[in-house]
């Protein structure tokens, strides 16, 4: 059982990693991306939607899936954006659109993980 316990402890650690992430480093790089506010400000917008969008299907996806699999799928996936963002950012090919699609598919993930 405390193997289990600390692979969940693991997975949350890596999602609060790229949660803080999607705060402080996404609309940073951004700006060393683009200095034009309005692309900036689409970071956060993006960053966002999910709340809106998939609110209703991370409701149903939880009540009917097991929560501790959800929970460590979501965390998986934040920690898994974070390594495309870093792997993409010292390839030196970072650009706008990649930065949209990180910041969904991290805020997607913290909507199921904190349902």
């Amino acid at each position: 059982m405390a193997s289990r316990w600390v692979r969940l402890q693991a997975v949350a650690v890596s999602g609060s990693s790229a949660e803080g992430l999607l705060l402080a480093a996404i609309p940073l790089l951004a700006v060393s991306v683009t200095t034009d506010p309005r692309e900036v400000s689409l970071i956060n917008v993006v960053g966002e939607a999910p709340w809106l969008l998939l609110s209703l299907f991370a409701g149903v996806l939880i009540d009917r899936v097991r929560r501790t699999t959800v929970l460590a799928w979501a965390y998986a996936v934040l920690a898994g954006a974070a390594v495309v963002l870093a792997a993409v950012a010292s390839a030196k090919v970072l650009s706008l659109p990649v930065m949209l699609v990180v910041a969904f598919v991290i805020t997607s993930a913290r909507v199921l993980g904190d349902g």
